[in-house]
């Protein structure tokens, strides 16, 4: 389905060891998808991460009633800590933001200078796809770009959700510089290992629908390849 659609390798592997990953992960769950095998990648060459956890992603069960949605950001940043952990990360890698979960883009600019407190001149940071098809992560695509912007730093956008409406060749993103990362069988274990952590986005929602993380998705999560566009080379 992907062959021809990416250069043989992302220019984001080449760089590991030269400085500080930053992952900008608007819901729990979303590093893991984004770039686990990154993350992986990273941490074997001793390269220093962080992961900014935006939201604690309190809707993802629907319209809940206010104690159902605390209840659900507790459990899911307690997912998400374990998460990092099975990826080799220690719970201070991440950064809470405490951003509301689908209010993102009406505090895009507060995100952005949030994140421009965050980033360090020449990190590299990660960000879903301002083509991801969600308010959120597209916010955090367009915030994340202004801040490295500002900063001095390399971004890259890997699409999450981008993949349950688009495919290589269709129109918007520039599929010519989507760059990809290869990933070997342990990292694709421990990818799946971590997305195991996520146990209440593997669980049936009720009357609000299936599991988040549904078969498609997690058969997405299994492809021995990560992509990342280069974002001087993505429209916005």
């Amino acid at each position: 389905m992907l062959g021809g659609a990416a250069t043989p390798t992302s220019r984001i592997a080449l760089a590991i060891g030269r400085a500080r990953l930053v992952v900008v992960a608007p819901h729990p769950d979303d590093e893991v998808l984004a770039c686990a095998g990154l993350l992986l990648r990273a941490r074997a060459a001793g390269w220093p991460v962080l992961v900014v956890a935006m939201t604690g992603g309190e809707r993802s069960h629907g319209n809940a009633t206010p104690g159902r949605r605390a209840r659900l950001a507790r459990q899911r940043r307690h997912e998400q800590r374990r998460s990092v952990q099975a990826l080799g990360l220690a719970p201070s890698a991440l950064r809470p933001l405490h951003l509301p979960d689908g209010g993102v883009a009406q505090r895009q600019a507060m995100l952005e200078r949030r994140l421009v407190q965050l980033f360090e001149p020449g990190d590299t940071v990660v960000v879903t796809s301002t083509w991801d098809g969600h308010p959120d992560h597209e916010a955090a695509g367009h915030a994340a770009r202004a801040a490295a912007a500002r900063v001095g730093c390399a971004l890259w956008k890997a699409p999450v959700w981008l993949w349950h409406w688009a495919r290589p060749g269709s129109p918007g993103p520039a599929w010519a510089r989507l760059g990809q990362l290869g990933l070997d069988a342990t990292a694709l274990a421990r990818k799946r290992c971590a997305l195991r952590r996520h146990r209440s986005q593997r669980q049936a929602r009720g009357a609000a629908g299936a599991a988040v993380l549904c078969r498609d998705i997690q058969r997405r999560a299994a492809w021995p390849v990560e992509f990342f566009f280069e974002a001087a080379h993505e429209p916005t």
